[in-house]
């Protein structure tokens, strides 16, 4: 452990008392000593005032708005991460009066992780990609609130934007981290996504609020999902769907009790699963019980039909993109679902998001204007 001395005559003085293999003790002293001044007078030393004015405005709006204050300090010319990572650090620690970090305090490794955080923060702000818009549009605006988006195939045109559909990996996170409040919905939801992924939301929905889209536009209602909450949420679901084609009560108790199974059965399967792994799966259950779902609607076929339409709105249990922390249902004026697709591609925000998502590193899943995808790697 560091010994501290309150000044460099302190050090001096008890050297010069010194020789041999004491003198070489207090020079190793004296080196540290050097050491600790050169970091507590660093460039880590930081004050709010030497940032330039439409910084200090920024993070005076609030915590959603420090993306748009370290925007602001790259377009300044502040392009060492480190230096923006000392931003945001002494911002969210004014106590500190711009303090370095010193091994000599109890918490210390915490406050160098939580450093390091900021730097990644900081990261993912500098590696920002060029948004995919048609010759003449720009970045940092939305198209016109008189712009009917268009689909074709995989992509969505709003005016002069356009952004093309392109899916994450569907592999696990290593780390997850809670969403914070102000980004929440449902603030009693525990939503969590992967750190960058989180981290670039946020900046994206700083950069839209700046722009005059109002929450709770933007705002998140599904994040991470775990194989267990992605198996409820099917089991339900195709049980929803076969009832609607007309399924008698016994043989949707069958239908869901078989769902139940396949989810289990194939919880250890690696993730994604392959595509056809769960009507396999699902097939065999049926008929180890002598299932026979036959519904008026769908007929011999019911089973198909059933999966395939629900697929089309819900993934399967280890297929789905929320697994991997990447993928954001999010509000757009109304609720998630088929019903509302046209309504929500002509609000503000679903243009907005056309235009500028991808300068965030996220992409739309064409069918369903809510979800977007973080496909930077």
């Amino acid at each position: 452990m560091m010994t501290y001395y309150k000044d460099l005559d302190d050090l001096v003085e008890e050297a010069m008392k010194c020789s041999g293999v004491a003198f070489e003790h207090y020079a190793t002293k004296l080196e540290e000593f050097v050491a600790q001044v050169a970091e507590e007078h660093s460039e880590r030393v930081f004050l709010p005032s030497s940032l330039p004015p439409s910084v200090q405005s920024a993070f005076k709006m609030g915590a959603l708005a420090w993306p748009l204050a370290l925007q602001r300090a790259i377009d300044a010319g502040i392009t060492n991460s480190g230096k923006l990572a000392n931003i945001l650090f002494f911002m969210h620690h004014p106590e500190r009066k711009g303090r370095s970090i010193s091994k000599s305090e109890i918490n210390f490794q915490e406050l160098v992780d939580e450093w390091k955080a900021w730097r990644h923060f900081a990261k993912i702000q500098l590696d920002f990609g060029a948004v995919q818009v048609k010759p003449g549009a720009s970045v940092g605006g939305g198209a016109s609130s008189n712009t009917t988006c268009k689909v074709a195939g995989k992509s969505v045109t709003c005016g002069d934007c356009v952004i093309v559909e392109k899916r994450a990996h569907t592999e696990l996170p290593s780390d997850t981290i809670a969403i914070r409040l102000e980004l929440r919905y449902n603030k009693k939801n525990n939503l969590k996504l992967r750190p960058e992924v989180e981290a670039a939301w946020s900046q994206l929905v700083a950069s839209a609020r700046a722009d005059g889209i109002s929450a709770p536009y933007l705002k998140v209602r599904s994040a991470f999902r775990s194989y267990s909450r992605q198996s409820r949420l099917w089991r339900n679901r195709l049980t929803g769907i076969f009832r609607k084609m007309g399924c008698t009560e016994p043989v949707l108790s069958c239908i869901f009790n078989s769902a139940d199974r396949t989810n289990k059965a194939l919880k250890n399967l690696g993730i994604p699963h392959p595509k056809s792994a769960w009507i396999k799966r699902f097939r065999y259950e049926l008929a180890s019980v002598n299932c026979r779902p036959n519904c008026p609607e769908g007929g011999s076929d019911s089973v198909q039909k059933a999966v395939s339409r629900l697929a089309k709105w819900t993934a399967r249990p280890g297929r789905s993109k929320h697994h991997s922390g990447r993928a954001i249902d999010v509000y757009l004026g109304s609720k998630n679902e088929k019903g509302n697709v046209s309504k929500q591609r002509r609000t503000e925000a679903f243009r907005w998001l056309v235009c500028n998502a991808a300068h965030f590193g996220f992409s739309n899943y064409i069918v369903e204007p809510w979800h977007w995808e973080y496909t930077r790697n």
